[in-house]
């Protein structure tokens, strides 16, 4: 007689708190990287994300997109810049080519509270990064043995139809 109603409690609890949550939107944008000898592209994309994820960079965009507002009221800048370090994603993936094989690929994400918003950054990001890897190329000395890697990108930054977080079912099932 208890476990029912204490069950079905605990659901109701975690949907209405799901409902508490801030949503988020994720959007992302997919870069194949053409490279000759198919190397890891991690150690060649770490420098190159370091210039992504600088600080003059991030507030220049906090500061186009009026991102943050509130936490920008209440915290300084620099406080600010790691928040949005840490609404950005850059994960390595496989990308499926034409011949069967496999390619090196990287996804950029941007996390936010509004989809639109989200998007805009992630493709700001984008042009960022690829700006990048544009002055690597020019500057790649011919005495270097590696040749520069060659950015595609494969699916612009998506506008998010539906927020990843919070996701009400996860939270009724951990309500159940």
């Amino acid at each position: 007689r208890i476990i029912l109603p204490c069950v079905l409690i605990g659901a109701l609890a975690a949907v209405a708190m799901s409902f508490a949550l801030p949503k988020k939107y994720v959007s992302e944008t997919l870069i194949s990287v053409d490279t000759p000898d198919r190397r890891s592209i991690d150690n060649e994309l770490a420098g190159q994300v370091q210039d992504l994820l600088a600080s003059p960079f991030l507030v220049s965009v906090i500061q186009k997109e009026n991102l943050y507002l509130s936490e920008r009221a209440r915290m300084p800048m620099d406080d600010v810049v790691n928040l949005m370090r840490k609404g950005i994603y850059i994960q390595a993936r496989s990308l499926a080519t034409e011949d069967g094989k496999h390619a090196p690929a990287f996804v950029i994400e941007f996390v936010y509270s509004d989809p639109h918003v989200a998007q805009r950054v992630d493709e700001e990001l984008t042009s960022a990064f690829m700006a990048s890897n544009l002055r690597a190329a020019i500057n790649h000395s011919p005495y270097v043995s590696r040749p520069p890697m060659t950015f595609r990108v494969e699916h612009v930054a998506n506008l998010p139809d539906a927020p990843s977080f919070p996701k009400r079912r996860l939270f009724g099932a951990g309500g159940l």
